[in-house]
């Protein structure tokens, strides 16, 4: 230990890295005691006015290491539950070892209910992973008599900001986000919310469950955009990643989902962007998930969840498979891409008699 953090090149470091290198490098144990200068501004450092245009230094990480691509498709269902058993392992073993070894007790906590216009919201939270304790919002008509099938929606900082105002409005209070929405984002939040109650006013086995993952509403680190990326790159190098860990507090949510909910009904998974590429690996690592509904998937094929070496090992097209294997139906709201051999993986998931698999669904 030199001196306290944070992550900064300060007086004091520099001074410990001379000694170090006047130590080991040069055989000397000659004490620095002038304080240590900078010789140079940025400015003089900098190498490029403009970056080349042909420059390949900011997407190395697409590149560097070989990608793994899907030769062979299954011939058998059996044979396609073996290769989705597999990359789960394989996930567990590469990607996911900072996962607990064993699931800490949930400590499921009930809050306050409250019943408005014939809906009931009853808010709880649940230990995912010590010491993070994450919200559950459950939605229900409130005359419900058995609950059948629970749509599980997982929210974004972007998508809790539209919701919850409306629950809060629900609950009596004000309903006034800390960040206020601009005149596009209420109508979207309100568009939103409408088609959540339309959706449980039609449905009246249904459940709606909001589940924000850790850094999202009151686990929040930052807003500033700067330290999120700095924030992000802790989580790898502690040898994990934030998407892991969210995909690990996915499957504590749907845990506590099933305590509280008697029976065993249906789960359906809805994701958007970023939370959409954790929600495609829920199936590998959960049997009991009737269909995922995806929407807003990033285009690029290098923006699926960021988890250690999985580009390595696991194609994308083979893994929109293996999730179909163990699911009735995957919905995706996006174009299929036109490269790769998507057209065939839908087609071989057809053949197999898993689960259907649709592109360009709203």
């Amino acid at each position: 230990h030199i001196t306290e953090g944070p992550h900064k090149d300060t007086q004091e470091l520099r001074t410990h890295a001379f000694v170090w290198m006047n130590r080991y490098l040069k055989g000397s144990d000659e004490e620095i005691d002038t304080r240590v200068e900078k010789p140079f501004t940025p400015e003089q450092l900098k190498v490029f006015d403009q970056l080349p245009a042909d420059e390949r230094v900011t997407t190395a990480h697409e590149w560097f290491v070989p990608a793994a691509t899907y030769e062979s498709l299954p011939q058998s269902a059996q044979d396609l539950d073996r290769q989705r058993q597999a990359a789960a392992q394989q996930l567990r073993e590469q990607s996911l070892r900072a996962w607990p070894n064993g699931a800490d007790d949930l400590k499921i906590r009930k809050h306050d209910t409250f019943t408005n216009d014939g809906i009931t919201v009853q808010a709880l939270d649940y230990i995912s992973e010590f010491p993070n304790r994450l919200p559950l919002i459950a939605m229900y008509p409130a005359d419900i008599k058995e609950v059948k099938s629970v749509d599980v929606e997982l929210l974004d900082s972007t998508m809790l900001r539209y919701m919850l105002p409306h629950i809060t409005r629900m609950a009596g209070g004000e309903g006034t986000p800390d960040v206020p929405l601009d005149e596009a984002e209420q109508e979207a939040s309100n568009k939103a919310w409408q088609s959540r109650l339309e959706r449980l006013k039609t449905s009246p086995n249904t459940m709606l469950v909001f589940l924000p993952p850790r850094g999202v509403g009151p686990t929040e680190w930052s807003r500033d955009a700067k330290e999120r990326i700095h924030i992000q790159r802790r989580f790898l190098l502690l040898g994990e990643s934030l998407d892991g860990q969210r995909l690990w507090d996915v499957t504590r949510g749907l845990a506590a989902i099933r305590a509280e909910v008697a029976g065993k009904p249906e789960i359906t998974i809805r994701a958007d962007g970023e939370l959409a590429n954790v929600a495609i690996y829920l199936p590998l690592f959960d049997d009991d998930i009737k269909a995922l509904e995806l929407s807003h998937i990033p285009a690029s094929p290098h923006a699926g969840a960021t988890l250690l070496n999985v580009a390595k090992f696991l194609a994308p097209e083979q893994l929109l498979l293996l999730a179909a294997s163990n699911v009735k139906s995957i919905r995706i709201a996006a174009a299929q891409p036109e490269n790769g051999r998507w057209q065939e993986i839908v087609d071989t998931s057809a053949k197999l008699g898993r689960g259907r698999i649709e592109f360009g669904v709203q």
